[in-house]
């Protein structure tokens, strides 16, 4: 599939979650082959926390407008915000100042982009927590246990791989 730029055009649209995106980042060559076996767990505890909180097919989705403004829908949330982005270095900024219960929460993110698909990637801890705010789950024991074992992989990004529905 062919990579697009990351440019308001080519992200607009609606995405609906597919999936979890894992990545390892940084050049350490042993570190990432020790990490590399860490990885399967932590996408299995990955996917069984964010099915746990209601973060899978159906049920959440990113919409992105030519505007510089984007939606995250979860269930029956609907989260408005603000983007910027950086073309050179494949980034979006999500900005979700407009939410009262998110004001200050700015999520960076990585972002791979074809015309079908689209994968977010973000630091692993970040988005942990910024998925624990949109589900209520702070201090749930399997928020807990991920945690901890993102915090042994240097350099881990997680996130979510996007379908797009609509353009």
């Amino acid at each position: 599939m062919e990579q697009l730029d990351v440019t308001p055009k080519n992200v607009a649209g609606q995405w609906e979650y597919d999936g979890i995106a894992v990545s390892l980042g940084g050049d350490n060559k042993l570190a990432n082959a020790a990490s590399n076996m860490a990885l399967g767990s932590v996408e299995e505890k990955l996917n069984e926390y964010l099915a746990k909180v209601g973060i899978k097919k159906g049920t959440f989705s990113y919409t992105f407008n030519d505007d510089g403004t984007f939606t995250t829908n979860h269930g029956k949330i609907k989260l408005p915000g603000k983007y910027t982005f950086s073309k050179e270095n494949k980034t979006l900024e999500l900005d979700y100042g407009m939410n009262e219960k998110f004001k200050g929460v700015a999520l960076h993110t990585q972002v791979s982009v074809t015309t079908s698909g689209m994968e977010l990637l973000f630091s692993a801890d970040k988005l942990l927590d910024f998925v624990s705010k949109l589900t209520s789950s702070v201090g749930d024991s399997k928020l807990g246990e991920l945690n901890n074992l993102v915090k042994k992989i240097d350099g881990l990004k997680i996130g979510f791989k996007l379908t797009r529905s609509a353009k």
